[in-house]
């Protein structure tokens, strides 16, 4: 789906030829190796355009930035990408800011963010409310930056093995849940758990775990979740957007030409859009083929969102209270919103 937007395409071919060709302080046979390890496999990498994007940096760079890849889990566990890059373990990483999150509540503010704005708004308030300076700088303390690489669209809001018209359904269950929504679900009884991605289906067939979060439609397939539970409830309340980024450590960029910084920058950028369209594309297949499946899919009521909603503001406060770097990067996104509302609700059809 990527090479489909082909305005883009021809627009980033021509515009990194020419940066190839502008004078380079760095000696003309450098060449640069980053170790990178994936947060998910390949095959999912490739969905999202990443391989093609480390083929064109390659390509364009004239074959002096090259990626060597390595799968999650392979050289550091999935959950120390951040501190392996930050201190060269790794040179740099595929991730989600969301994933970070768990670390660092303030990065919910960057990705995944309950009952957020829209793509749109989001990078408004990325690229020009503030939210980018925000992020780079919890991220230079780290030793690394990050550049958005690949967008996608909302998750559902789970998978559950029998029907609910009220969240206090769900008190004592056990939820695979990850990021910051789980505190939400928390507040109602709900426990919540982290499990990886090849655990899913082996524990809800074993009802170790009652109901399961997991990604969108076309991942949710790949899974097979359909084998142990068969209502989908929608809409992800807890992320209307995600964002993959690349994250590089800070030393090795920096040594980086310019010209190779503003290929990295440019390519990642292309895909950034490319992929928030395709993917979209591609969860209409997997939808329709789950419902030949067997799978009920459901809205949550009006009720459980306002519920849920309030619980989230609740989880804000004590959060704010308890952590200064949370205080301060939701104050500034609250800010933004607010400010962005007299043109977000006039201007777009609800």
């Amino acid at each position: 789906m990527i090479s489909k937007l082909n305005i883009n395409s021809k627009f980033l071919l021509l515009l990194t030829l020419l940066l190839v060709c502008l004078p380079n302080s760095k000696k003309a046979n450098d060449r640069v190796r980053l170790k990178t390890q994936f947060l998910f496999p390949s095959q999912i990498m490739e969905k999202v355009g990443i391989l093609e994007v480390f083929n064109r940096i390659n390509t364009f760079s004239g074959n002096k930035i090259k990626f060597r890849i390595y799968e999650p889990n392979s050289i550091v566990p999935n959950f120390e990408l951040w501190e392996a890059v930050g201190r060269e373990q790794l040179q740099a990483a595929i991730t989600l800011p969301g994933i970070l999150a768990m670390k660092i509540p303030a990065n919910t503010f960057f990705a995944d963010i309950p009952f957020g704005p829209s793509f749109i708004e989001f990078n408004v308030w990325m690229q020009y409310g503030g939210g980018r300076e925000l992020k780079n700088k919890i991220y230079e303390k780290k030793g690394i930056i990050s550049i958005e690489c690949w967008g996608l669209p909302p998750e559902t809001a789970g998978w559950y093995k029998k029907e609910f018209e009220s969240i206090e359904e769900l008190k004592g269950m056990k939820i695979r849940f990850m990021g910051i929504g789980s505190k939400v679900y928390n507040k109602f009884g709900i426990n919540t758990v982290s499990l990886s991605s090849k655990d899913l289906l082996p524990e809800l067939k074993r009802g170790n775990i009652d109901a399961a979060e997991f990604i969108r439609p076309d991942s949710d397939l790949n899974q097979r979740l359909f084998n142990a539970v068969k209502f989908n409830y929608f809409p992800g309340w807890h992320s209307q957007n995600n964002v993959g980024e690349l994250i590089i450590n800070q030393k090795i960029w920096q040594k980086l030409s310019p010209n190779h910084q503003m290929i990295i920058n440019h390519v990642c950028e292309a895909n950034y859009l490319n992929s928030y369209v395709s993917m979209n594309f591609n969860q209409i297949k997997p939808m329709n083929e789950l419902k030949r499946k067997g799978v009920k899919f459901r809205n949550l009521n009006n009720k459980v969102l306002k519920n849920l909603k309030k619980a989230w503001k609740e989880v804000i406060q004590e959060e704010s209270k308890k952590d200064p770097l949370f205080a301060e990067v939701y104050s500034a996104y609250q800010k933004f919103r607010d400010q962005y509302a007299i043109w977000g609700e006039k201007g777009y059809l609800k």
